[in-house]
């Protein structure tokens, strides 16, 4: 029973921590659109959410290598579940600014230790993975479902109750505590060409999902189907991640940047529901691919998978913080899909990065 429990409770805890994260995420854009918030302001929302995200993660990442990873685990699940319910207060653009901020502080802290304690309980990461997915499908389904941004808020925060709940009867695992300094530059330069080459990638991706919810209304698609389209690409990433602990993680990686690439592609051509659902298929199979790959290319070669996983969300949160801000401004300044051109070529850009500072990257394990 305890080896059941390390291997489901994780991932149900995965499941609904991320279903609460994306019931949320879904509606942001045009919530605030109904605010009367401005393309650039919308970019400077996703921007704020993102930054916080990149602190939290970036230290408790750190944290998590140092004291209890269980702690920090509930901690973060706890202070998710009131920070997400204090969204429905906001009332104009300037306090879902801040709203943001507190969600993104508190969503950031708790990953890198859910990681690492699959990690340390030897569990298979691709599988793992492949939850999250699956709670980005349950939460968008459930966006679109719900139909407002009150009743998404108010998901999100149940849904981080429920997850903080699990987390309390959570077996304790094995963790080996490594003390280091809060800016590790020899993990940096260790795993500089995932960490890298993901910057610019998701810089790309995120210029894209700020206003990507607005883009697909302008072609007359409703909510319902945004929620369709994006429980589509969480379906996939489940269904791809479930298989790829069979796969070495760099293939992964390289199979993930050029399905993003060509995601980007069909997305420029799409004007109708079926066009951006291809889109959503491609998109999974890229992020399916790429993320478990990475995760397990940096478990491989890192002792300190706290930090380095952690190091690799705040990575991801970073691009959170550049690409809102981009796409806000050339979606304002240009056209909508100006976004999506930008994004593609960002994929194409990351690939090169990757197996070109590979070898830089290992020359300094």
């Amino acid at each position: 029973m305890p080896e059941r429990r390390i291997t489901f409770m994780p991932r149900i805890t995965a499941l609904l921590s991320s279903s609460a994260a994306s019931a949320a995420w879904i509606v942001i854009p045009l919530y605030a659109k109904q605010m009367g918030a401005s393309n650039f302001t919308i970019g400077i929302i996703g921007m704020v959410y993102g930054s916080l995200y990149f602190i939290s993660s970036y230290v408790f990442g750190n944290l998590a290598d140092r004291f209890c990873r269980k702690k920090i685990l509930i901690g973060g699940l706890l202070l998710s579940s009131f920070a997400f319910f204090l969204q429905i207060f906001a009332k104009n653009p300037t306090h879902l600014i801040m709203a943001r901020a507190f969600c993104g502080f508190s969503a950031g802290l708790y990953p890198p230790s859910l990681i690492s304690y699959v990690v340390d309980s030897k569990r298979p990461l691709g599988k793992f993975s492949s939850y999250l997915s699956l709670g980005w499908a349950l939460g968008s389904y459930i966006a679109g479902v719900v139909g407002s941004a009150y009743g998404a808020f108010i998901a999100s925060s149940a849904l981080y109750t429920l997850a903080f709940l699990l987390s309390l009867v959570l077996p304790r695992s094995p963790q080996e505590r490594v003390r280091l300094p809060l800016f590790p530059r020899h993990i940096i330069r260790r795993n500089l060409n995932v960490y890298l080459s993901y910057l610019v990638r998701h810089t790309g991706a995120h210029s894209v999902w700020i206003i990507f919810p607005i883009l697909l209304s302008q072609y007359g698609i409703t909510m319902y189907q945004i929620g369709i389209i994006f429980a589509t690409n969480s379906i996939m990433q489940f269904i791809f991640m479930q298989i790829s602990d069979r796969f070495r993680p760099r293939p992964l990686i390289i199979t993930g940047f050029s399905f993003t690439a060509l995601t980007f592609l069909i997305m420029y051509l799409s004007a109708s529901f079926p066009m951006f659902m291809l889109s959503s298929i491609t998109l999974g199979i890229s992020w399916g691919s790429l993320y478990s790959g990475s995760i397990r290319y940096i478990a491989e070669i890192n002792r300190e998978i706290g930090t380095a996983s952690g190091m690799l969300q705040s990575v991801i949160s970073l691009a959170a913080v550049i690409g809102p801000f981009i796409g806000g401004t050339i979606s304002q300044k240009l056209f909508l899909k100006a976004s999506v051109i930008y994004a593609m070529v960002s994929a194409v850009v990351a690939l090169l990065i990757f197996v070109s500072l590979e070898k830089y990257a290992h020359s300094s394990k």
